[in-house]
C-alpha cells in the first residue's frame, strides 16, 4: 500500500526529518509588487525574519498555492503510483479547504479524502509523524484518524507577543533581570477551541502568568514541551527553557523556528510555548 500525505506549509514540518509519504504544500510569499517566494524551498523562515527585521517597509502577504498547482502534486503521486492520498488541514485553512474540495469533486474516481483537524503547529506535525507510522502500513483512513483525534485533547500552548515599542532587541538585554522589567506584551491560549486572547499587560510581566500555567499544567504530568521561536537567541528562549526544565527535571524541549506565517501574523518577536501530553 502506498500512501501520501499532504499538508500545509503553515506548519513546521519542513523543518523536521520524515519520509517522502509526507509532502508540504507550500504557500506563497509576495511582497509588494514584484517579489513571489516559495515558501521554505525559495524563502525559509529564518530569512524571512531577516527580511523583515531589516526592511520596515516590507508587508508580505501569504498566498495558498494555486489550484492547477495542486493538481499537478496530484498527478505526480499517481505517476509513483500512491494508492491512498489524504490531506491534513487544520480546519481555518478555508482557502486550501475550499480548493481540496474542488479537486475530490474534479477526480471522483481518485482515493483522496480531506481530514480536518483543530490540531496546528508542532503538535499537528507530531501527530502526523505518530499517525504515519501505521497509515503507510495500512492504508488505514480511520486509524489516522483516530490518533490525530486523540492527540487533539492533548495539547496546548502560549503565544507570546511583546510590545513592539519594547523592542527591536530583545536578544540584545545583558541580564535576565532586565527581561523581568519589561511588562508589557500580549498572551494568547491556544488549545483544540481555537486561539484565545487572554488579555493585554499593562502593569504585570505576561512571563509571569505563563510560567505560572506552565507549572501547574504539566508539573504531575508526562509532557513533551516545545518552543517555538522567531529568534533562536533571544533571551527570552533561554530563560523559557531554564523554566520548564525547573519544571520538569531532564526533560528534552523541542525547540524549532515558528512558521512565517504565525510569524508576520502575531509579530516578528513572538515566541509559543506548550506542550503534548503524551
Amino acid at each position: 500500500m502506498k500512501t501520501r500525505i499532504f499538508i500545509s506549509s503553515k506548519t513546521n514540518l519542513n523543518y523536521i526529518r520524515h519520509d517522502s509519504s509526507i509532502e508540504v504544500l507550500n504557500d506563497i510569499i509576495e511582497f509588494y509588487p514584484y517579489e513571489k517566494y516559495e515558501d521554505f524551498n525559495e524563502l525559509n523562515d529564518y530569512d524571512f525574519y531577516i527580511r523583515l527585521k531589516n526592511d520596515s517597509l516590507a508587508k508580505p502577504n501569504f498566498k495558498t498555492m494555486s489550484y492547477d498547482s495542486l493538481i499537478q502534486r496530484i498527478e505526480k503521486a499517481i505517476r509513483n503510483n500512491i494508492d491512498v492520498i489524504v490531506f491534513v488541514i487544520n480546519d481555518n485553512e478555508y482557502e486550501l479547504i475550499e480548493l481540496i474540495e474542488k479537486l475530490i469533486e474534479d477526480r471522483k474516481k481518485l482515493n483522496i479524502t480531506l481530514i480536518k483537524t483543530k490540531l496546528l503547529l508542532y503538535p499537528l506535525d507530531y501527530a502526523l509523524l505518530e499517525a504515519n507510522k501505521t497509515f503507510k502500513e495500512t492504508g488505514d483512513i480511520e486509524i489516522l484518524k483516530g490518533t490525530l483525534n486523540d492527540i487533539e485533547d492533548r495539547f496546548k500552548f502560549y503565544i507570546f507577543t511583546p510590545d513592539k515599542d519594547l523592542l527591536p532587541s530583545i536578544s540584545k538585554i545583558e541580564y535576565d533581570e532586565d527581561i523581568l522589567n519589561i511588562r508589557r506584551g500580549l498572551l494568547y491560549d491556544c488549545n483544540k477551541d481555537g486561539i484565545m486572547p487572554i488579555k493585554k499587560y499593562k502593569n504585570r510581566y505576561p512571563f509571569d502568568y505563563l510560567i505560572k500555567s506552565l507549572t501547574i499544567e504539566i508539573n504531575n504530568a508526562d509532557v513533551i514541551p516545545f518552543i517555538l521561536y522567531t529568534n533562536e537567541y533571544s533571551k527570552y528562549i533561554d530563560l523559557l527553557e531554564r523554566k520548564i526544565k525547573g519544571i520538569k527535571d531532564k526533560c528534552k524541549i523541542v525547540k524549532e523556528v515558528l512558521p512565517a506565517y504565525y510569524g508576520n501574523l502575531y509579530g516578528i518577536n513572538s515566541l509559543i510555548v506548550g506542550f503534548i501530553l503524551k
